[in-house]
């Protein structure tokens, strides 16, 4: 099954950038490449990936704060250690 513009009868698509007025969001639009008529709509943005890239994100910031949950959790080991070298002496 072949799809057909309703307004020129041509089989041929394409999808054109834009950004509708009042929109804060840029959409691809579907359009016959005949006419230009507009047969659909598609997001700009896939939701999927942008879900993954901040999951990627999240990891990164959760990788970095463990690092440095460890660095502190050392450093107040050596305070100790200092502290109760002073108490000794």
């Amino acid at each position: 099954m072949t799809s057909t513009c309703s307004k020129c009868g041509n089989h041929s698509f394409e999808i054109q950038e834009n950004s509708p007025a009042r929109s804060r969001y840029m959409v691809w639009m579907v359009q016959c490449s005949s006419c230009g008529s507009v047969v659909g709509a598609l997001e700009y943005f896939d939701s999927g990936v942008e879900l993954q890239e901040q999951k990627r994100s999240l990891q990164h910031i959760g990788s970095a704060v463990d690092g440095c949950a460890s660095r502190i959790s050392a450093l107040e080991a050596e305070v100790r250690k200092l502290a109760n070298m002073v108490k000794v002496s």
